[in-house]
């Protein structure tokens, strides 16, 4: 399975052997070599995949040692990622990415921003995968921007910052958490992912078992999705509400499938309808207004997925 990516490319993080300013591309270019891939995650400046027997490469940035190659040689090709690990699946953050190995085990690496590496005693940065301290063993694990979280031995966990509560711990102004600990609440996820971007405003949220959604974090756009009266943050003079707790969405729709992004989220229900809610400026909840939503709102059309 070929790879293709598009936009920009200055730091090489198209994979195509390009890099600088003549790496943009508006059209999609194949990523060089000989790989086939069955999954990608692009990071900020940096790109990583997984070929068809597990094996992790990285492309773009490597400023941070979010390539994994043991150096902070930037590589506008993919590069091994060290160790020789197989994995299931990984995840790339803003300036660090993650892996969930055959053996269910998590690794990390790159920088060590919040302690989202999840290791007691980490360094600054890690050029090379370190396991998640407390050998959990995960289905599922989602880098973000300050904060990691997933899904480990039947419950959900998140580790790193908690900047306005996206760590889920009940508090939205603990100390960061250097190794992962089990998020707050009476719902048991079978997934949950922290919103895609470089904002520390992050927020995340989880599927429950019974395909009820949950938020929490910061709420500027209304990203929760829920109309429930939430505590009150602030972040250069803004004002905009905020809870470490899951609240839940406030739809009764069940959901197959939620996914975060900056400041909006979008979900498949159990009807295969397309809920978004949250930011709008620009038409992205695809409702064919501008306007904000705090609560999921069909997608124009009447599209159904499958």
């Amino acid at each position: 399975r070929s790879l293709y990516c598009w936009g920009g490319g200055a730091q090489g993080q198209l994979g195509s052997g390009v890099s600088g300013t003549g790496a943009l591309s508006r059209v999609p270019v194949r990523v060089s070599g000989a790989q086939l891939f069955r999954a990608v995650a692009v990071g900020y400046l940096s790109t990583c995949g997984l070929t068809v027997d597990g094996a992790a490469y990285c492309w773009g940035s490597n400023k941070d040692g979010r390539l994994g190659t043991g150096d902070t040689v930037s590589a506008s090709v993919p590069v091994p990622v060290s160790g020789g690990l197989r994995f299931q699946s990984i995840s790339a953050g803003l300036l660090y990415a993650c892996g969930v190995a055959n053996d269910s085990a998590a690794y990390c690496w790159g920088r060590n921003l919040g302690q989202v590496l999840g290791v007691i005693g980490a360094p600054i940065r890690s050029l090379v995968p370190v396991p998640v301290t407390g050998g959990l063993t995960f289905s599922q694990l989602r880098a973000g921007t300050l904060t990691t979280c997933g899904v480990a031995s039947g419950a959900s966990y998140c580790w790193g910052g908690n900047e306005f509560g996206s760590a889920g711990n009940g508090s939205i102004n603990s100390p960061e958490q250097p190794v992962p600990a089990a998020v707050v609440g009476a719902a048991v996820f079978s997934s949950v992912k922290q919103a895609a971007g470089n904002d520390i405003r992050e927020s995340a949220c989880g599927l429950a078992t019974d395909g009820t959604a949950f938020c929490w974090g910061s709420n500027p756009s209304g990203q929760l999705g829920t109309t429930a009266t939430l505590a009150s943050c602030e972040l250069g003079g803004t004002t905009f509400g905020c809870t470490g707790t899951p609240t839940a969405v406030s739809t009764s729709a069940k959901f197959l499938v939620v996914e975060p992004g900056r400041e909006q989220v979008c979900g498949i229900t159990t009807t295969h309808t397309l809920l978004c809610w949250g930011e709008n400026s620009s038409g992205q909840l695809g409702d064919g207004t501008t306007t904000n939503r705090d609560t999921p709102t069909a997608v124009s059309g009447g599209l159904r997925l499958p």
